[in-house]
């Protein structure tokens, strides 16, 4: 490890123990620390809150931003057609050739009109 590296990491382990003492510290004895230090606590919980509510709003922002930037790279990207599925493609010659028809459309044809005469019985 480089000694810019162990430096960096230092400073990370002290921001992490400062964070987690102000995290364990009270309410009431942060408050106290503040008037102590000549602060309004007031002032500060609402800097803070100012703080963190322009950060959430830039954290959004860049999400908004790069979101933004994968859609127009989607858009832009080269497409290919793809081919349609085979249960889209005529499976009988007759179909094939748009002439005449075949067996299994006679039996789709005939079980439609057996259920419609089904139907017309049961309603007269």
């Amino acid at each position: 490890m480089t000694g810019k590296n162990r430096r960096a990491e230092e400073l990370s382990n002290i921001e992490d123990e400062i964070l987690e003492n102000i995290l364990a510290t009270s309410a009431e004895d942060l408050r106290a620390e503040l008037k102590e230090q000549g602060e309004n606590p007031d002032k500060v919980v609402a800097a803070v809150r100012d703080t963190v509510k322009a950060a959430l709003a830039t954290a959004a922002k860049s999400r908004l931003e790069k979101a933004k930037a994968e859609f127009q790279a989607f858009r832009n990207a080269p497409r290919t057609p793809t081919p349609a599925p085979d249960f889209f493609m005529p499976e009988t010659m007759a179909a094939r050739k748009a002439t005449g028809s075949s067996a299994d459309d006679e039996a789709v044809k005939r079980a439609a009109e057996i259920l419609h005469a089904l139907e017309q019985k049961k309603q007269g």
